[in-house]
């Protein structure tokens, strides 16, 4: 089971938001490929699609871009039902990989 399985799992019933830096960009991406991720117009990605910082994935594997205004300030009242991930202490087994809300802008002033 890779990081994202082990994640959709854990948070199974949540929107999941990943949260990417530059350097694990292309594992995130080899990760989705494996697990046959898809655009939610039902297209495949692909090695040549680019991802952005802030990636939601859903537990079918279908994925999205978030801006990072509505990274940082979810419009919706049911903010407590997104889960915010470092995708890089996910991968390098750090227990503090879940982000918490007031560190969300931090995150977007020190890209």
């Amino acid at each position: 089971m890779n990081n994202i399985e082990k994640v959709l799992k854990e948070f199974e019933g949540k929107r999941v938001w990943f949260y990417l830096k530059d350097d694990v960009q292309a594992r995130f991406k080899d990760e989705l490929l494996k697990l046959h991720g898809r655009w939610l117009d039902g297209s495949l990605l692909t090695k040549q699609h680019h991802l952005s910082h802030f990636i939601a994935v859903h537990e079918d594997y279908c994925i999205a871009f978030i801006s990072a205004y509505i990274w940082a300030h979810p419009l919706s009242k049911q903010d407590n039902k997104i889960i915010k991930i470092d995708y890089q202490k996910l991968m390098n087994h750090q227990n503090d990989y879940q982000i918490i809300n007031d560190q969300s802008k931090y995150i977007i002033l020190n890209e």
